[in-house]
C-alpha cells in the first residue's frame, strides 16, 4: 500500500479538543498525526498527497447494531418504492422489475417511505393517501404476483397485493374479513381489494395467519446476497461508517458471506460478528431443541477468531423476547398490545435454554451477548448472570433500563449498545403500552455512563443517518408525539454522543485499532463539511460526508 499524506484539513484524532492539520497513512495504518511539518519529519518518503481543502476529519464511525447484511439482503431484487410520490410511481417501479422476471415469478416491493423507526413518510403521504388496490397494481403486471411489503416494527400496518398475488395466497371473496389479527379489506361486492391490514409486518411477527403467508413468499435470491451486502456496505460508507458490529440474528451462513468477501479482497468494512443462539426473525427460522442449542454453543466457541484486521467473530447472542406492539415483549405486569390483547409478553426461548447458554459462557469463557429490551428480561438474565458469575459481556439495546438494572449490569462488567432511534420510533409505543412513567427509563444514556457502563451507538436496521442519532442522544425526541424525553437520566454531552460512535464503540467491540486516529490505529476516517463537535446542535443531522477512508484508501467520495 502507498504512503499517503492527508494534509490541509482540520483533524480530530479523538474528541479531546486538539485539532491537527495532517495525518499520514502507511500500509493501512496511521503513522503520524499533527502539523504538516511534524508529520513529514516522521514520515520518510511519501507516495501521494491528498489535499483536504480545509475539511474536517474525524475517526471512522462504528455502527454497533445495524443489521447491515440482513437489511441489504432483504431489499435485494425489490422494486424500490421508498421515494414514490403517487400510484403512478409505484406502478412504474413494479412494471420495470416485472419486465425482467419470468411469468409467475413474484415481484416484491419495499414499503413507501422511510423504514424502521423513522416513519416520517409512508403510504399515507402518497398523493392518493393510501397504497394502491389490486386494480391499480394490475396495471403494472397481471402475469406476476405482486406484494408491497410492510416492514417492522410498526403494527398495525398495511401491505398490498395485485390480483395474481391474491390468487397465489388463496385470498378471495370466500376468505373471512378477519383472520387472527389480519383484516382483509373488501369492496362493496365482497371482493378483496388487495390491501391487508393489521399484523402484516415481515419480521418478528407471530401472527399465525400472516406467518403462513410469509412462508409462501420467496426468499431473497441467493445469487444476489453478496452483491446486496456490498451495496449495503457502500450505503454505510456514504454515511461515514467504517466498521460494524453484527451481533443479532446472525447465523454461520451470514458470517460466511463476510468471510468470502474478505478472502476475495472485496471487504472494505471492518466487521465483528456474533452468532445467534436461536433466531426468531421469520416463521421459517428453525426452532432448535435443547440439544441443538447446546451444539450451537459448541460451534460458537470453535468459531471465535479475533485476530483478523477485517472480520472478527466472537461470542453468542441470546435473544429471548420481541416487541411490545405484537405482544412479544416480556413485561413484569400485563399490558395491551397493538390489537388490544392483554398480555405480559412471551419468551421465545425457555428459561432452561437461557440458563444453558449462561452456564456455558461462565464455564468456557465465551462472550455472552444478550438482547434485552426491558425489566422483565433484565430480571431473568441478571439472576442467571450473577449466579453463574459471567462477566464482561454485552447488553444489546437495553432500551428500557431502570437504575437498579443499570447498576447490576455494570457491576457484572457488561457493556451496552444503544439505539437512539428507539426513542424516536418506539417511545410513544412504550408510553401507550406501559404508561408514561416508563419512558423515564428509555435510553437513559446519562444514567448508564454515570454507572460506569461503556456505550456503543447503533441504528438497528440501517442504513440510517448516524449524525442524526448523535443529535437524538442530546434531544431524545419522540417522533410521533414530539415529546422530548430529555430528563436527567438521558441527556449526554456532544462529546459523549460522538464517542459512542467512535472510541466507545471500539471499546465495546474490544477492537483498539478502531475509533481513534493515533499511530498504530487503522487509517479509517471520515472527511466531513463541518465540525460535528462544535456546529450548532440542530445542524448536526445535516453533516455531509465528503469522503470515507478505510485502510488509507478512499471507499466513498462525494461528487
Amino acid at each position: 500500500m502507498p504512503t499517503t499524506l492527508f494534509r490541509g484539513g482540520r483533524i480530530r484524532a479523538d474528541f479531546g479538543g486538539v485539532v491537527h492539520d495532517s495525518v499520514l497513512a502507511r500500509d493501512g495504518r496511521i503513522v503520524a498525526v499533527g502539523s504538516v511539518a511534524d508529520v513529514r519529519a516522521a514520515s520518510g518518503p511519501v507516495d501521494e498527497t491528498v489535499d483536504l481543502a480545509g475539511a474536517w476529519v474525524v475517526p471512522g464511525l462504528i455502527d454497533a447494531h445495524p443489521h447491515l447484511l440482513h437489511f441489504g439482503v432483504a431489499a435485494a431484487g425489490l422494486a424500490d418504492l421508498s421515494g414514490a410520490a403517487d400510484h403512478g410511481d409505484i406502478v412504474a417501479a413494479i412494471r420495470t422489475v416485472a419486465s425482467g422476471r419470468a411469468p409467475g415469478e413474484w415481484v416484491m416491493a419495499t414499503p413507501v417511505g422511510e423504514p424502521h423507526y423513522f416513519f416520517r413518510r409512508g403510504q399515507q403521504d402518497l398523493r392518493e393517501g393510501a397504497l394502491p388496490d389490486r386494480v391499480t397494481l394490475d396495471e403494472a403486471t397481471v402475469r406476476h404476483p405482486v406484494m408491497i411489503q410492510a416492514w417492522s416494527p410498526t403494527m398495525p400496518n398495511v401491505c398490498a397485493l395485485n390480483s395474481a398475488g391474491l390468487v397465489a395466497l388463496g385470498i378471495n371473496a370466500a376468505s373471512p374479513d378477519r383472520v387472527a389479527d389480519v383484516w382483509i379489506e373488501k369492496d362493496a361486492s365482497g371482493v378483496p381489494t388487495g390491501r391487508l391490514f393489521g399484523a402484516v409486518t415481515t419480521n418478528y411477527n407471530t401472527d399465525p395467519f400472516f406467518g403462513e403467508i410469509l412462508l409462501r413468499l420467496p426468499a431473497p435470491p441467493s445469487h444476489l446476497v453478496e452483491h446486496a451486502t456490498l451495496q449495503a456496505i457502500a450505503a454505510h460508507h456514504r454515511l461515514g461508517i467504517t466498521a460494524v458490529y453484527e451481533p443479532h440474528a446472525m447465523e454461520p451462513r451470514h458470517i460466511d458471506v463476510y468471510r468470502r468477501m474478505r478472502d476475495s479482497g472485496r471487504l472494505s468494512m471492518r466487521v465483528k460478528a456474533v452468532p445467534e443462539y436461536q433466531r426468531f426473525t421469520r416463521p421459517s427460522d428453525h426452532q432448535k431443541s435443547i440439544a441443538e442449542l447446546a451444539a450451537t454453543l459448541d460451534d460458537a466457541l470453535i468459531a471465535v477468531d479475533v485476530g483478523d484486521d477485517w472480520l472478527r467473530v466472537e461470542g453468542i447472542t441470546v435473544s429471548a423476547g420481541g416487541t411490545c406492539v405484537s405482544g412479544n415483549m416480556p413485561w413484569p405486569t400485563t399490558y395491551l398490545d397493538a390489537f388490544g390483547h392483554e398480555t405480559s409478553g412471551r419468551w421465545f426461548i425457555s428459561h432452561e435454554a437461557i440458563e444453558q447458554a449462561v452456564e456455558f459462557c461462565a464455564r468456557s469463557g465465551l462472550r455472552l451477548n444478550v438482547c434485552a429490551m426491558g425489566p422483565a428480561e433484565h430480571d431473568v438474565l441478571l439472576e442467571l448472570v450473577e449466579r453463574h458469575g459471567v462477566r464482561d459481556g454485552i447488553v444489546q439495546h437495553g432500551a428500557l433500563m431502570p437504575l437498579v438494572h443499570a447498576r447490576r449490569w455494570a457491576a457484572c462488567g457488561f457493556r451496552q449498545t444503544i439505539c437512539c432511534g428507539f426513542t424516536w420510533g418506539k417511545g410513544d409505543v412504550y408510553r401507550t403500552a406501559f404508561g408514561s412513567e416508563s419512558i423515564a427509563d428509555l435510553n437513559p444514556l446519562r444514567r448508564l455512563l454515570d454507572e460506569g457502563t461503556v456505550l456503543a451507538a447503533s441504528t438497528d436496521w440501517g442504513p440510517k443517518n448516524p449524525w442524526e442519532q448523535m443529535w437524538l442522544a442530546h434531544t431524545h425526541l419522540l417522533g410521533h408525539s414530539g415529546i422530548r424525553n430529555d430528563g436527567p437520566a438521558q441527556v449526554v454531552t456532544r462529546t459523549e454522543a460522538i464517542e459512542m460512535w467512535t472510541s466507545g464503540a471500539a471499546s465495546v467491540l474490544d477492537w483498539p485499532e478502531l475509533g481513534r486516529l493515533r499511530p498504530g490505529s487503522y487509517a479509517d476516517f471520515v472527511v466531513v463539511d463541518r465540525d460535528p463537535l462544535t456546529c450548532e446542535l440542530d445542524e448536526l443531522p445535516g453533516v455531509v460526508v465528503l469522503s470515507t477512508v478505510t485502510a488509507g484508501r478512499t471507499v466513498f467520495a462525494s461528487a
